[in-house]
């Protein structure tokens, strides 16, 4: 469902939930290429 807010500056709040967004895409980001890296390191030992 879709909220429609009425605020003032808008975009701040906009801005504060895409801060948000922006923190976990890193994580996640990071857990894939941790994974990536730990799974080529493997394969180099063997």
């Amino acid at each position: 469902m879709i909220e429609v807010l009425q605020v003032k500056y808008l975009n701040n709040v906009i801005e504060k939930i895409h801060q948000k967004v922006k923190g976990k895409m890193h994580q996640c980001l990071g857990w894939i290429l941790n994974e990536g890296v730990t799974a080529t390191l493997a394969g180099i030992k063997l």
